[in-house]
């Protein structure tokens, strides 16, 4: 792995962590659209900082999740199948909530918004520890 990629898949970690403030501060703004919209960009920009780390290329578009699992497989990275299956079908779900949220195709509710957050969290806290495996296994 080269150190450009692991430094920009750092950055794209870095500015998921900022996003994620986002999130909190629209969550408790009630602001139910927004607090969807951004965590799905924390979802996304941990995937893709992690393919970034590893010198994937990935493809432009909002869920890389099942490329990560992949790659991360084909790379001999310990990870779990059900963690695995969790990250992926959260970065799908708010992947296709991503547009709807945007445009106001659909008003979220609460529940989904605290759903969204906490998803969030448990893609970015996933990322971060496989950024550490990855930063060791240099």
């Amino acid at each position: 792995m080269t150190m450009t990629n692991f430094t920009n898949g750092n950055k794209l970690l870095r500015e998921a962590k900022q996003i994620e403030r986002e999130v909190e501060a629209a969550y408790r703004e009630s602001a139910w659209n927004l607090t969807i919209r951004r965590s799905q960009e924390v979802v996304e920009l941990s995937t893709k900082a992690l393919l970034k780390m590893m010198c994937f290329d990935y493809p432009k578009e909002h869920d890389v999740s099942k490329i990560l699992g992949k790659v991360l497989k084909g790379r001999g990275i310990e990870v779990s199948d059900e963690q695995l299956t969790k990250i992926t079908e959260i970065s799908s779900e708010l992947a296709n909530k991503r547009a709807p949220s945007f445009y106001y195709e659909r008003d979220f509710r609460q529940e989904e918004a605290e759903k969204a957050r906490q998803d969030a969290a448990i893609v970015l806290k996933f990322a971060q520890e496989m950024a550490e495996k990855l930063k060791k296994a240099e």
